[in-house]
């Protein structure tokens, strides 16, 4: 298609190849100036090592370098986004950053990068992601003309929440392959105790605000009171400080997009209505109301929900 479309208009295929050339010598000569410059000025290795331990001493940052996911029966603790982007920062000389190589067939193919420019050392990670998500009740898949009529504007704005996501995540693993690996345990080392240190003192000047405002910020990201409350097993104001540094970790770890809920907590799943009809029987298009996917007998892929209270059955999604 793009060989027709050059054949059919020259001018536009050379414009095209012009573009890209001219954009390939100026990344080329950023480069290349990035590389003489960190020659000419090489970093201090002990100097930018105390630089990263001073930025995990700072209480904001601590609190949210850290995230939190279960694997086989443990919990792994490990440096955020943020974290590894402030250690490339203050390591010097590390350029990062992600870019998408390609878009359809219901698929976003990203790649993200860490390149250190004195050691001339690049690692480059990439990853495949859906471009389908879940809003207003029903799965979108971005790129198809039904996102334009369920989302309008912010198809867009979506997209870039989606790349900026995964891609941050790829940018992220690159950083901590190039950077020294001890580096990093003394960064974790230094935040956790931070964020132990800030917990304990928070907690004992003002415990029903602080636990309050956590409580919320897991609101945002689908994380119920309840949930937390059955996940420790006591009360909201029960919650030690080492429990409280535990859910701001998780909630890292929620909103970099390391780990979904369900992870961390039993996610009560509703039943489907007992009078649902039998397999085999019609469904009924244009019903207002929706409802997320889940199991049923008489349709796997679907949930049945009354309409408006009358004894009509919909299908997601129809």
């Amino acid at each position: 298609m793009d060989e027709l479309a050059s054949l059919a208009s020259p001018s536009l295929a050379v414009t095209e190849s012009t573009g890209l050339a001219g954009a390939m010598a100026r990344e080329k000569y950023e480069i290349e100036s990035q590389m003489q410059l960190a020659l000419a000025h090489p970093r201090d290795e002990r100097t930018c090592m105390q630089h990263v331990v001073t930025r995990c001493q700072e209480p904001r940052f601590a609190e949210t370098a850290i995230y939190r996911y279960p694997r086989g029966g443990s919990e792994i603790l490990g440096p955020s986004v943020g974290m590894a982007r402030e250690i490339g920062r203050r390591w010097r000389h590390i350029r990062s950053g992600f870019r998408v190589l390609a878009v359809g067939n219901g698929q976003i193919h990203i790649q993200g990068f860490a390149h250190d420019v004195e050691a001339n050392v690049l690692r480059v990670e990439e990853a495949k992601v859906s471009s389908r998500v879940f809003r207003k009740g029903e799965y979108v898949d971005l790129l198809s003309q039904h996102a334009q009529k369920v989302l309008g504007g912010d198809v867009d704005r979506t997209m870039r929440e989606l790349c900026g996501r995964h891609g941050a995540t790829l940018e992220r693993n690159c950083i901590l392959r190039v950077v020294p690996s001890d580096l990093v345990d003394i960064a974790l080392m230094e935040a956790t105790k931070t964020a132990d240190r800030v917990a304990r003192g928070e907690l004992d000047a003002d415990r029903d605000v602080k636990i309050k405002t956590l409580l919320t910020k897991l609101g945002g990201l689908g994380v119920t009171r309840e949930m937390v409350e059955e996940k420790l097993g006591k009360k909201e104001h029960l919650i030690t400080p080492d429990e409280f540094v535990a859910l701001v970790q998780i909630g890292a770890s929620l909103k970099d997009g390391n780990s979904v809920v369900e992870d961390h907590f039993n996610v009560p799943q509703k039943e489907a209505p007992t009078d649902a009809p039998p397999a085999g029987t019609a469904w009924r298009r244009g019903c207002k109301v929706r409802a997320p996917p889940g199991p049923y007998a008489g349709d796997p892929g679907s949930r049945p929900v009354p309409c408006e209270g009358r004894s009509c059955w919909c299908r997601y999604g129809g």
